[in-house]
């Protein structure tokens, strides 16, 4: 009998060779050229990218070129992304939502540190609080609904509230400190850990379904998913870009997640060969960044 409560998951149709592909795909990816001097470049370039991808999947149409001058700003702040957020122009939600995209992904660039060395392992409900905080501009916004009415994703069906949203969050943060197979360790399991991907596309699929704040679920629910690609080992620099595949096609993401969240065995396995898509997509997005990298490195 598995101890790990997902490494039933695994077994699904398909899960095991898309984790294959996976962990392959980010294993080149970890040694492109470009990464070996250029990977503070292609980290920030990468986390642009991102928070693009993540806008145009939210509704919000602006040139890449803007959250670029934007993340740059943002950079150059003396300050944290708390301390920021006085340059947020309250009267314009597209450029609110833009630096709020920039911040989650600083966010979280800002705990990984140097490829290979150790990413903090921050509790879940913490890791939640900094990031709403960061996409919204708003200290005393991080705290979970207490209504059933989320506003945004309302399209994944009923939302649970209050006493039951606590309790599954933090059920979730839970299975978020539970131990996984390191990346190194290759192909294969055992019944007291799991693959990092299926971690991953588990947090992303309960925090997309739960939708546990008033706003700013999606772009919360996809960092806690490309932070646990890097502290899990998979994506060891933090250069994949999953938004990549997800922003060509953000119906068919949405779809995904609904089947997800109805908790059939068939719509989970879909779900985590979803992410898996995206995280190889996002692979081949990541050289691209490096390839620039390296150019801008000489």
């Amino acid at each position: 009998m598995p101890s790990h409560p997902l490494a039933p998951l695994v077994d699904l149709p398909g899960v095991a060779q898309a984790v294959d592909e996976v962990r392959s795909a980010c294993t080149e990816l970890r040694w492109h050229p470009g990464l070996r001097r250029g990977w503070q470049v292609a980290r920030a370039e990468a986390g642009v990218r991102c928070a693009w991808g993540g806008l145009v999947m939210d509704g919000v149409s602006v040139p890449l070129t803007l959250v670029r001058a934007r993340a740059a700003g943002i950079a150059s702040d003396a300050g944290t992304a708390a301390e920021s957020v006085t340059t947020d122009r309250q009267d314009d939600p597209v450029d609110s939502a833009v630096r709020g995209a920039v911040r989650v992904q600083a966010a979280v660039a800002g705990d990984w540190g140097r490829p290979g060395a150790p990413s903090r392992r921050v509790p879940l409900g913490q890791l939640l609080a900094r990031l709403h905080t960061a996409a919204v501009a708003d200290e005393g916004s991080a705290r979970l609904r207490t209504d059933s009415r989320p506003g945004d994703l309302r399209g994944l069906g009923p939302a649970v509230a209050g006493a039951e949203l606590a309790a599954r969050i933090a059920a979730l943060a839970a299975l978020d400190a539970a131990p996984v197979r390191a990346e190194s360790a290759g192909p294969g399991r055992a019944g007291d850990t799991v693959p990092g991907l299926v971690v991953a596309a588990v947090l992303l699929g309960e925090l997309l379904t739960l939708r546990p704040f008033a706003s700013s679920n999606a772009v919360v629910a996809r960092a806690v998913f490309r932070r646990r690609l890097t502290a899990d080992g998979l994506d060891a620099v933090g250069v994949v870009v999953p938004e990549a595949e997800w922003s060509a096609a953000p119906l068919v993401h949405l779809s995904a997640a609904a089947g997800y969240a109805t908790g059939a065995p068939e719509a989970v396995a879909a779900w985590v060969r979803h992410c898996a898509d995206a995280v190889l997509a996002g692979a081949r997005e990541g050289a691209r960044v490096a390839a620039g990298a390296r150019g801008a490195a000489g």
